[in-house]
C-alpha cells in the first residue's frame, strides 16, 4: 500500500511538472510571437507588422520619458535610486525638445523590432521619424524603404503612420507651468498631479487620467529643488 502511495505521489509530481513546463513554454512562445506575422503575398500584413513595431517602440520611448522626465541620460541623485531630470524655471523640456528626443529614440531602436521578421529586407539607410505631439495624442510618421520579395517581385513600403492616445501635449504644458509658476495641489482638468518631498528636492509626477500606456497609468516625472 505504501509503495502505491509513493508511486501515486511521484506520478502527481510528474503531472504537475509537465503542466508547469507547458505553461512556461506557452508564455515564452506567446511573448516571442506577440507581433503579427508577415505574409509576403499580403501587403496589408507588412503594413500591420511595421506599424505594430512603431507603436511598441514609441510606447517604450514614452515610458523612458515618463520615468526620467527626459529620454537623454541624466545624473544620479544622491537620495534617489534612479535617474530623474531636474527642472528649474530656466531649464525644463518644452514640446519641441520632447519631440526631438522621441524621434531619436524611434530612429535608434525600431530596427531591433523590425528585424524580428525574416520576411522583411531592411535598407542600410537611416530611419526617418517624425513625431507630432498633440494635446490628446502622439502621432508617429516613419519613412523607411522596407522591401519584400515575392515570386521574384519586389514591393517597397516606405511610409507608415501610427497614433497613440495620450495627453502628452497637455502634460508638457502643465510641467512648464508648475516649474515657472509653482505647484498647485489640484488636478489640471484631465491631468493629475502627485508631489513627493525627499529631503531638499521635490518629485513631481503628472499623469494622464484618460488614457493608459501599455495598460498602465502614464506618469511624467521630474525633480524640482536645489
Amino acid at each position: 500500500m505504501g509503495f502505491l502511495n509513493r508511486k501515486g505521489q511521484k506520478l502527481s509530481i510528474f503531472i504537475i511538472l509537465g503542466v508547469f513546463i507547458i505553461l512556461v513554454f506557452g508564455i515564452v512562445n506567446y511573448s516571442s510571437n506577440s507581433l503579427p506575422p508577415v505574409n509576403i503575398n499580403d501587403p496589408a500584413s507588412v503594413q500591420i507588422f511595421v506599424e505594430s513595431c512603431m507603436t511598441l517602440t514609441i510606447m517604450e520611448g514614452l515610458g523612458v520619458l515618463g520615468s526620467q522626465g527626459s529620454i537623454e541620460p541624466q545624473p544620479d541623485f544622491e537620495n534617489m535610486p534612479d535617474k530623474v531630470y531636474r527642472f528649474s524655471d530656466e531649464n525644463y523640456l518644452v514640446r519641441g525638445e520632447v519631440k526631438t528626443q522621441l524621434e531619436g529614440y524611434v530612429e535608434d531602436n525600431i530596427k531591433d523590432c523590425l528585424s524580428k521578421s525574416n520576411e522583411l529586407v531592411l535598407p542600410s539607410t537611416d530611419v526617418e521619424a517624425d513625431v507630432v505631439i498633440r494635446n490628446d495624442s502622439v502621432a508617429l510618421k516613419m519613412s523607411y524603404g522596407i522591401e519584400v520579395f515575392s515570386e521574384n517581385r519586389k514591393r517597397v513600403f516606405d511610409a507608415f503612420t501610427v497614433n497613440v492616445p495620450l495627453l502628452l501635449g497637455k502634460i508638457i504644458g502643465h510641467a512648464g507651468t508648475v516649474v515657472t509658476q509653482g505647484i498647485v495641489l489640484q488636478d489640471y482638468e484631465d491631468v493629475g498631479i502627485v508631489v513627493e518631498r525627499l529631503d531638499d528636492i521635490v518629485v513631481v509626477r503628472l499623469y494622464d487620467k484618460e488614457n493608459k500606456l501599455k495598460e498602465k497609468d502614464f506618469y511624467y516625472r521630474f525633480v524640482m529643488g536645489s
